[in-house]
């Protein structure tokens, strides 16, 4: 599921410069395009709070087969509809937006389901799969882009994300997971105790309306949405930064007129090179939170981040801007998939699912924000891509801190209810 919805989402703007150059959608400008990663980052979150909602209550196969027939309508409205650029951003991710929520929480949950010890490892190396994504797509896609055009090669995805389906038909969740979690770097929790048979408790009774309000105010899901805030939005910066950088190296008006010009092909290799990090920084991030915590790994995969965007600031040649791409594309993989599995020890339990779209909703802030922001500081700055790394290496540096000072615990209370009675609600 990953590897189709991701890698779909993530191999975006390798079509950016066909579309560019269409006169079907009347030469749009790569601020317009850039709408296309904003809102699908964006509305993943949005979508994903009813998501969470529904994998509390549903079974994963339900919404993930929804899922799939969303990103298939994302391919094929995008190819066949869309006649501006502001037209193909919206009909591509739209409905791509609406597959990834409806896919994140149960995808998560549904893995957590199965194993005791090793959460963090399964979430990563499930997560791998957004980068092997990252990696295959943009092979597949430079294939048949340069002989067919973009609103072809759109329709032959549709072949490729064919394994997502093969993925939402075999997905299952344990019924009954073990109370016993095991331990994650000597740290024991449990997924769902449950005290007193006869007292509500966040970890066994689904939250009330007014509950859910209260909820929403406590400071440890204020912190974590700032956190998920921040990292967010580096790591959309860290997809959408590199190829429009390397398309600008050589190109009269900006200041990178005077280097080595990269055309297209070459730019688009890059999302290759991002694919190879991001899966390997997800499988070894997990296996490594499994010894030393997740909260260590992310905010080590943090500072790198950070380092990763002062590189990529200061590349100007192809093997610099690879070698920046693959730092970026391991450290923020790391943050990505050890983030749920801190997520999932916080708020087990009951309202698991409900906590985690909320955590994510954070995501519609950085998401929406990200490419137009960072396209509208390089435009005001001559396209200089180093105001925008700089302010990228910052969030990633925010959201180690907050992780840093207010989740690395070893005991996680979130709230108490009021009625404590344990009665069907």
């Amino acid at each position: 599921m990953h590897f189709a919805i991701f890698g779909t989402m993530n191999s975006f703007t390798v079509f950016l410069d066909g579309m560019m150059n269409d006169a079907t959608l009347a030469y749009p400008s790569q601020t317009e395009l850039s709408l296309g990663n904003s809102i699908a980052m964006g509305l993943t979150p949005v979508f994903g709070l009813l998501g969470g909602f529904l994998s509390d209550r549903f079974h994963p196969r339900i919404l993930l087969l929804v899922a799939m027939a969303a990103l298939y309508v994302s391919l094929l409205a995008g190819a066949l509809w869309a006649k501006t650029g502001v037209g193909v951003a919206l009909s591509f991710a739209l409905p791509l937006s609406f597959a990834a929520g409806m896919m994140i929480t149960p995808v998560i949950a549904a893995t957590s389901s199965w194993f005791d010890k090793h959460q963090s490892s399964a979430i990563g190396l499930v997560f791998a799969g957004g980068g092997c994504g990252s990696l295959i797509f943009p092979l597949y896609i430079e294939s048949f882009l340069n002989h067919y055009g973009w609103r072809t090669t759109f329709r032959f995805l549709t072949i490729l994300v064919g394994t997502g389906v093969i993925g939402a038909v075999l997905v299952e969740k344990r019924s009954q997971p073990s109370l016993n979690v095991g331990t994650d770097a000597g740290v024991e929790y449990t997924l769902a105790a449950v005290p007193d048979s006869k007292t509500r408790t966040f970890r066994n009774a689904h939250l009330r309306p007014r509950e859910i309000v209260r909820f929403i105010f406590t400071p440890m899901l204020m912190v974590s949405f700032l956190c998920q805030i921040f990292y967010l939005f580096s790591f959309s910066s860290a997809i959408y930064l590199p190829v429009p950088l390397a398309l600008t190296m050589g190109k009269e008006g900006t200041v990178y007129h005077a280097f080595a010009r990269i055309d297209s092909d070459a730019a688009g290799r890059l999302l290759t090179w991002f694919g190879i990090a991001q899966t390997a920084g997800a499988i070894l991030s997990g296996f490594v939170s499994a010894h030393v915590g997740g909260e260590a790994v992310f905010c080590f995969c943090s500072a790198i981040a950070a380092i990763g965007f002062c590189l990529l600031a200061l590349s100007t040649a192809y093997v610099a801007l690879s070698f920046s791409v693959m730092v970026l594309a391991f450290s923020v993989s790391g943050m990505l998939s050890t983030y749920p599995a801190i997520l999932t020890k916080i708020y087990h339990g009951a309202n698991l699912g409900l906590s985690m779209s909320l955590v994510f909703l954070a995501g519609c802030v950085s998401g929406l924000a990200a490419a137009p922001v960072q396209s509208a500081m390089q435009s005001a700055k001559n396209n200089d891509y180093t105001y925008g790394c700089v302010v990228a290496a910052g969030c990633a540096v925010g959201a180690a801190y907050a992780c840093y000072f207010f989740q690395w615990k070893c005991k996680y209370e979130v709230m108490e209810l009021i009625d404590k009675e344990l009665s069907p609600v």
